[in-house]
C-alpha cells in the first residue's frame, strides 16, 4: 500500500492545485474521484492526465458520460474519474488544498505498518474542503478486530468519531484516521 500511496502523492504533486478529491488506494491501484458537480472537476482530470503523460476522455457508463483518465505508473494503475453535472448546492469556502491531501499521504506512508492482504485493506483519503480525513477499511473477519486494535495502539482517540467507524484516532500531526471493519 505504501507504493501505491507514494505513486499517488507523486501524481498529485505533478498535477498541482485542483478541486476537492476523494482518493482510494487498494493493492496495485489508486482511484481519484471528483465529486459530481464539483467546479473544476474536468480541469482536475486534465491536470492528472498531464501528470500521467496522457490525455483524458469521455467514457459512457450507464447512460452517463464520465470524464476519465487511466494509466499505469511504476506498476500501479491510476484512474481519475469525474461525472460532469450541475452542482446541487453552493460549495462552502474551501480551507484545504491539494497540498493538504499530499501531506496526508506523506503522513500515512511514514506511519502505516504493513497491512495484511487477507483483510483486503483499502486506504481512503477525502478532502471535504474543510479538512482531510483518512480511513482504513478492512474486511471483517477473525483477525480484523485484533488488527484494528493493534493498528491504533498508542494513538490519541479523536474527540469526534467518524460515522460508521470502529474507532477514530489522530495520527502524528493531527490527521484524523478512522478504522472501518466491513462485512464480507
Amino acid at each position: 500500500m505504501k507504493t501505491e500511496m507514494r505513486v499517488l502523492a507523486r501524481v498529485l504533486r505533478a498535477a498541482g492545485p485542483m478541486c476537492r478529491l476523494m482518493v482510494e488506494t487498494t493493492p496495485g491501484s489508486v482511484e481519484l474521484s471528483v465529486r459530481p458537480g464539483e467546479a473544476g472537476g474536468a480541469e482536475a482530470v486534465d491536470a492528472i492526465a498531464a501528470a500521467l503523460g496522457t490525455t483524458a476522455g469521455v467514457t459512457p457508463a450507464g447512460g452517463a458520460a464520465l470524464y476519465t483518465v487511466a494509466a499505469t505508473v511504476d506498476g500501479v494503475g491510476v484512474v481519475a474519474v469525474h461525472l460532469p453535472r450541475p452542482a446541487r448546492t453552493v460549495a462552502a469556502p474551501r480551507r484545504t488544498s491539494t497540498a493538504d491531501l499530499v501531506a496526508a499521504l506523506d503522513t500515512l506512508v511514514a506511519w502505516l505498518p504493513p497491512l495484511p492482504a487477507g483483510l483486503d485493506p483499502v486506504v481512503v483519503l477525502t478532502d471535504s474542503g474543510a479538512a482531510v480525513h483518512a480511513q482504513i477499511r478492512v474486511t471483517d473477519g477473525l483477525d480484523a478486530a485484533n488488527f484494528a486494535r493493534d493498528l491504533v495502539a498508542g494513538l490519541t482517540e479523536a474527540p469526534w468519531p467518524a460515522r460508521g467507524a470502529d474507532t477514530t484516532v489522530l495520527l502524528p500531526g493531527g490527521l484524523p484516521l478512522s478504522i472501518h471493519r466491513l462485512t464480507p
